[in-house]
Parts: structure tokens; sequence; C-alpha cells
């Protein structure tokens, strides 16, 4: 049975994060700092991504004032601060992805550092078939060569992910 949806994202360079989940709070003190409220978590989201002179115009309108300077400054702050805050990861990957080793006949190594992760596959358990089968569940991961499976988890990854992840890579494996 296909999912119809993305459980975890697993890229390239491990980048991906939720930005709404510091960004509502980073708009949201910084305007009020400087008088401005009344907006919805819905407009800050809608606001990510847009170039910051919008945001400028979408706030304060053309009328722009020294408040605009202080909220340059509050936001920049705040956004940091919060992504720091809320960039989790979960360390528990590494010995995850040991105990699959340990569990799985077909994987020969594991290798590491940090949360980029890779295991290794013999000849009869071509990645690239893994890789789809993992796809067609929902998990993206990708390859690295004929016979590594490399991982490089989003910055909030959770248990709960890797669980998830773990649970599809042993179906894809087997």
């Amino acid at each position: 049975m296909e999912s119809s949806k993305v459980i975890v994202i697993f890229d390239v360079d491990g980048t991906i994060n939720q930005t709404e989940v510091y960004a509502v709070k980073a708009y949201r003190k910084a305007l009020e700092e400087v008088g401005k409220t009344g907006f919805s978590d819905k407009e800050f989201i809608e606001r990510i991504g847009a170039p910051f002179e919008q945001d400028v115009r979408y706030f304060f309108g053309e009328n722009q004032s020294e408040q605009v300077e202080i909220f340059k400054t509050l936001i920049q702050k705040y956004w940091i601060d919060g992504m720091k805050e809320s960039a989790k990861t979960f360390e528990g990957i590494h010995q995850m992805l040991e105990e699959l080793k340990e569990k799985h006949d077909c994987i020969t190594g594991h290798r590491g550092i940090a949360l980029m992760q890779g295991l290794e596959f013999n000849a009869d358990h071509p990645v690239g078939d893994i890789v789809k089968k993992a796809l067609e569940k929902g998990l993206i991961i990708i390859s690295a060569g004929n016979n590594v499976i490399r991982f490089v988890p989003p910055l909030v990854i959770e248990k709960e992910h890797v669980d998830e992840m773990i649970s599809i890579l042993e179906d894809c494996i087997a």
C-alpha cells in the first residue's frame, strides 16, 4: 500500500528546518516591541520567504519610520535566537543505525560523523532499489555510490522520525 505523504526527508545538506516554528515567535516579538500588534500566526507564516523589504511594507506600510530600523535589528536577533532554540536534534540516530546494521547481514558497514551517517550494503542488496522502495513508502533518502545509503537528517529530527525511518528501511531491506 502506497503512502500519500512524505514522512521524513533526509536531505543532501541537512538544512531542512521548520522555519515557522521560530519565525512566528520572532516576528510577533519584534513587532510587539515596536508597537505593531494584531497580526495572526497565519499572516506571519505567509510572510516566510518574502523579501524583507516586502515584509517591512506589509507590517509598516509606505510610511516607514525609525521603528523599521529597530524592527530590522530585533527580527534578526529573535530569528537567530529562535533558530538556535528550535534546531534540536535527535542524537540517537547513530545508535539506531548501528542496531539496524547488527540486525541485517546485508549491511556490511556503518560510518559517519555527527548526524551525517551512512550504511554500507553488500552487492546482493543494490542501494538504488532500497532508495526507490523507500520513496514509494514516503521516505526520501539518497545513495552515495553503488552500495551506501547516506543519511543527513534535518536539524529538527526527533526520535519518532528516526523510528519511522528505521521501520521503513526494515521493510525495504527485507
